[in-house]
């Protein structure tokens, strides 16, 4: 099981989320990456995607799987990030 700074488990809360989003420091990522017991990422999540699902009516101690984007984008490597950022004009 993973141990990282950006990530949370699937059964925590929105309020866990939260207070953990709030400890970063100022400048960095405000986005976890919901896994599961097998340490597998199942989606990723946002301070937006929190605040979006508040003011739709979620609470505080629902699941963060019920705000959490399980459609999420990544990049697999290096080649692919490079290709996207001059996609981007992003260098």
């Amino acid at each position: 099981m993973s141990n990282s700074k950006y990530t949370i488990l699937e059964n925590k809360t929105i309020k866990y989320a939260l207070e953990k989003i709030n400890s970063f420091q100022t400048g960095m990522p405000l986005i976890l990456f919901v896994i599961n017991s097998k340490a597998q990422v199942v989606a990723s999540v946002t301070d937006g995607d929190i605040r979006r699902g508040l003011v739709n009516g979620v609470k505080l101690e629902d699941s963060i799987l019920s705000v959490a984007n399980k459609n999420y984008k990544y990049i697999k490597d290096l080649i692919d990030c490079k290709k996207l950022m001059n996609t981007k004009n992003w260098i």
